[in-house]
């Protein structure tokens, strides 16, 4: 029993060594009975939306189940592991993340494609009227729209996210996070940022600038939301927090370890109307933001094959990110292991 299964059962490792399994699970449960066809078949099975009758029905719960058997030193054992239906919520808001990006980033594509040509005809017709104008009046005219031309090219580059290759290289996450922290430092006034970084975290292939860019977004979010309660003197708190992860399922695909940072605030929390919409592009609470800053976030995370999750309410907003170990960084933790 790992602490994961500890807490769901709610008992110890030392305490159910021993115990028949149904005191654990209760005995009202049929799937306990593919346990000895396992055994017998020696296949895998998997049950679902099954109920667990803890401490003799005084708790009862949801929850799916894998049963995996496995040999150790000759023995035939079974592998259980429990998936809480939470779990399998969190993987269908996952699914919805992945389906909202790509369709904000196809619609996106399409309007800047649409935009972009009238405003490359706009800016050159001006240029050619500013080569025959003689009054530096009138240029100032054609100079305000070239201007503006480039503005909202600007503007649409943006929205659409970065499309230059990445850089893939073994990068540091600390070194990305202390990093964006000394650019936020100017910012930080009275808010106090923790750093609970975990220091046996391997180094991960990604793009490191890139990486900057979207933490510089989440973090800046974050102060700006704790700015108010910071200049009223209420406490203000920023953690940074870096952990390895075991079994995760971003979107579709499961990775048996992934690094997850956490980034979380004490302030007031995302306003519950926006809360299933924040990473759209122009989505913000503040009547001075662009509503730019998540959503090119995720469209970089994304591109590294991980995601970000927020969980948020008065008091309390976590931003997670999560994304998986390649190939040598999987090798090098099992070795150490």
């Amino acid at each position: 029993m790992n602490p994961a299964a500890e807490n769901l059962l709610d008992t110890s490792r030392h305490k159910a060594l021993g115990t028949n399994f149904r005191q654990l699970v209760g005995n009202e449960n049929t799937w306990i009975s593919k346990l000895e066809d396992v055994l017998q078949s020696q296949t895998s099975y998997t049950a679902w939306d099954i109920p667990l009758h803890i401490h003799n029905g005084a708790r009862r719960l949801s929850v799916d189940c894998s049963l995996a058997p496995v040999r150790c030193n000759n023995n035939l054992l079974i592998v259980l592991e429990f998936f809480t239906l939470a779990r399998n919520h969190r993987i269908s808001r996952d699914e919805t993340l992945f389906s909202q990006h790509h369709a904000s980033q196809t619609l996106l594509r399409q309007l800047a494609h649409e935009i972009k040509n009238p405003l490359s005809g706009l800016r050159g017709a001006a240029q050619l009227l500013d080569r025959e104008l003689d009054q530096p009046a009138l240029k100032e005219y054609t100079r305000v729209i070239i201007g503006e031309a480039d503005r909202l090219t600007n503007l649409i580059d943006t929205l659409i996210g970065p499309r230059r290759p990445f850089d893939m290289v073994s990068t540091n996450i600390h070194m990305v996070l202390e990093h964006v922290s000394l650019l936020c430092e100017p910012d930080l006034g009275g808010i106090n940022l923790i750093r609970d970084y975990d220091p046996s975290t391997p180094e991960i292939i990604a793009d490191p600038q890139s990486l900057i860019q979207a933490f510089f977004n989440l973090l800046h979010n974050a102060l700006v939301a704790l700015q108010p309660q910071t200049d009223l003197g209420q406490e203000s708190q920023l953690i940074l927090r870096t952990r390895v992860q075991r079994q995760v399922t971003i979107g579709q695909q499961h990775h048996k370890l992934a690094l997850r940072i956490d980034i979380i605030d004490n302030g007031p929390g995302v306003p519950l109307e926006i809360m299933d919409s924040i990473f759209y592009p122009m989505v913000t609470s503040r009547p001075d933001g662009m509503g730019l800053g998540l959503s090119i976030a995720q469209s970089v995370i994304m591109r590294h094959q991980g995601l970000i999750e927020c969980d948020s309410k008065p008091g309390r907003t976590q931003f997670t990110v999560l994304l998986p170990f390649v190939n040598q960084e999987l090798t090098k933790l099992s070795h150490d292991e």
